[in-house]
């Protein structure tokens, strides 16, 4: 030995191998080869955290993304319920099936939720007699710019099921517009 270092390489191993690694580990004649191994391991350790993390981060982004976007549609339907329940009636509208001459589900779904909550709003904000006016003239608009594509009975299924609706609405809420002082145009209360 000449200045601490190992004479030779096998010492040296054999010395590296008692000292840091296990003893009686078997003997590393090729240290490159041994060393590349461990490098592309973690590396590839590394890869794989780092795909993870790039793929919750792209996640989170969209799901902000898309928080944010509804946070706008919503605001904007509770602008402006009248466009609101509109949609509501074209949503519907995509659910006619004209060989069949009815509603696919009857109609349940999105719009109808759409047109429920659209309803509502324009109940509590306005009472039920401007509610029942605003849904007859969106409904007169749709009528004039659906009937080409949906024919006599396609209109029909959706104004029978906005009529529908426009009464339940007024049954949920009709507790709420007598607290309020707004009077109904029902007879039988």
């Amino acid at each position: 030995m000449q200045g601490g270092w190992c004479a030779s390489n096998r010492v040296c191993e054999v010395s590296m191998r008692n000292r840091f690694l296990m003893p009686g580990a078997p003997d590393v004649r090729a240290v490159d080869p041994c060393f590349a191994a461990l490098v592309r391991n973690h590396f590839a350790e590394h890869r794989g955290r780092r795909a993870t993390r790039e793929a919750s981060r792209t996640l989170q982004e969209n799901l902000r993304r898309q928080h944010h976007e509804a946070d706008h549609a919503e605001r904007s339907r509770s602008a402006d319920p009248a466009l609101w329940l509109r949609q509501a009636l074209d949503l519907i509208a995509l659910q006619w099936i004209p060989h069949e001459r009815h509603l696919l589900f009857d109609g349940a779904g999105l719009g109808v939720g759409w047109m429920r909550g659209a309803l509502d709003l324009l109940l509590r904000r306005y009472g039920c007699t401007a509610t029942t006016d605003f849904a007859a003239g969106l409904l007169g608009q749709f009528r004039l710019a659906c009937l080409p594509s949906l024919g006599d009975d396609g209109i029909n299924a959706v104004a029978l099921l906005l009529e529908r609706e426009l009464a339940q609405a007024h049954a949920r809420h009709k507790p709420d517009l007598k607290t309020l002082g707004i009077t109904t145009l029902d007879h039988d209360t």
